[in-house]
Parts: structure tokens; sequence; C-alpha cells
């Protein structure tokens, strides 16, 4: 995995920055499929309590806004991580098949928050999620559930009331590793697909949203950040191991 060398490289995550800036082996909760193999053995489905799909990019890939070759273009996806530089998933939100070309439709890292559209099924490789976060504002609580067992729960940092940590489905879209664990961003950065809905852009970023890890555990519970979620690093390291890329992430 690929690491971040300076803060000037987290374009991502630049909306958090400062002005001076389930427990099982992960193997075993991700399976891959081709996209038409994975259909034929069980439905794809969006995410809900018992698991969801995320798509793995194979290559360069359209995204277009209905499951049509014709369709208006609206996106163009990397298999490459634009942050990090490893591979990234998009989590699913469903399929379909027209004119016997599989479809798939996957949660963008677009604005507006939400913004969703469709690939071709033979451009990812389809792996289970097992794990989902939610992440309860009013409480400052963060919860990784694996099905409906909790398996871990921590108190967070979220936005302040002018730059609050958004509500809505969102997902994690890469796992970066900061190779700086006492930096302010900790020890990972999870990017996720959602924006700062007040913040457009920042030090260079386009006001992308993070899970990260925290050098000031003393503001844990509060409101103090941009719009970022920061976690106690411990609790980083072990929802990064368990939370991949695809994951999703729903803040209420």
């Amino acid at each position: 995995m690929r690491s971040l060398r300076s803060r000037a490289e987290l374009p991502i995550a630049s909306v958090e920055m400062p002005r001076y800036f389930l427990p099982v082996a992960l193997a075993a909760a991700v399976v891959g499929f081709a996209a038409s193999d994975a259909l034929a053995a069980k439905k794809l489905h969006g995410p809900n309590v018992k698991g969801a799909w995320a798509g793995e990019l194979v290559a360069p890939t359209v995204v277009r806004a209905a499951p049509k070759n014709k369709a208006k273009r609206i996106a163009r996806l990397s298999p490459v991580g634009p942050i990090g530089g490893d591979g990234t998933a998009m989590l699913v939100t469903g399929a379909k098949k027209t004119k016997g070309v599989q479809w798939v439709r996957l949660l963008l890292p677009e604005r507006p928050n939400g913004k969703q559209g469709w690939v071709k099924g033979d451009s990812v490789r389809l792996v289970r999620r097992r794990t989902r976060v939610v992440i309860n504002r009013n409480s400052h609580r963060l919860t990784l559930f694996r099905g409906r067992k909790r398996i871990l729960a921590t108190t967070v940092v979220l936005g302040r009331p002018g730059t609050p940590t958004p509500k809505g489905l969102h997902a994690i879209a890469e796992n970066i590793n900061t190779n700086a664990p006492s930096s302010f961003l900790g020890p990972r950065v999870l990017a996720l697909t959602a924006h700062s809905e007040t913040i457009n852009f920042f030090r260079g970023g386009k006001g992308r949203v993070a899970i990260h890890g925290t050098n000031r555990p003393d503001l844990l519970g509060t409101r103090a950040s941009l719009g970022c979620v920061r976690v106690n690093n411990t609790h980083i390291l072990r929802l990064a191991r368990l939370a991949p890329p695809g994951t999703p992430v729903l803040v209420r």
C-alpha cells in the first residue's frame, strides 16, 4: 500500500487540514466474482443489515446515467485511487441487464453526495462486504457492524456547525497509510465518497470528507472539524482492517 509523503498529497481530505493543516479475517469476509458469475450465483442488492456488494474497478471505466450504451456519460473512474495510488472499490447499489449486457450501479465519489451511475459489469470485480459503518451525529458515535452484531463503537470528532459532517449514505473509497502515525491525520485515512456541503475547495482539494485518526484525542466527542470524522488512533487502525473500500457508511 502506498503511503502519504506529505499533506499536499491528500486533496481528498484537504477539507480537514488545519491552517498550519465485523471480527473475522478479511480474506474470509471478501469473496470475489466476475460480475456475471456473481449475478448468476446470487442476485446483487444494495447495502442492507446483512451486508453489501462492492465493485473493484479493473480498468478505466466510463460511468453512464442509465444502463445503456448510448446513455449520457456522467463520470470516468480509474482503477487507481487518486490519493493513495492503490486500487479502489465503489459501493454497489443495484444491477440490471439490458439487451444481454450486464450493468452495475455504483455510488460515485462525485458531487452531489449520493450521486450514482452505471458501469458495465465486466469493468468491475464484485466482492462481498460484510461490515458497515454507522455514524450518529447527535451522540458523536461511530459504530462498526458485521451483520447485526456491533464489533466496534467509539466516540469521534465531527464537523463544526458551520461545516457539518454530511448526512446520508456514503462509502469508503480508499484506505490510505499516512506513514505518520503521530500526525494530525493519524496513521490511516479512510477517504469517503462524500463531499463537504459548505466547502467546495480547500488547499487544492475538492472538499472530500474522510474518516481518519487524530493527534488531538482531547477533542473526541466534540464538533471541531471541517467535516471529516476523527477517530482514536487505535480504533482507526482496527477500522481500516475491517472496513475496506466499498464498505457502506451511513451518517445520520
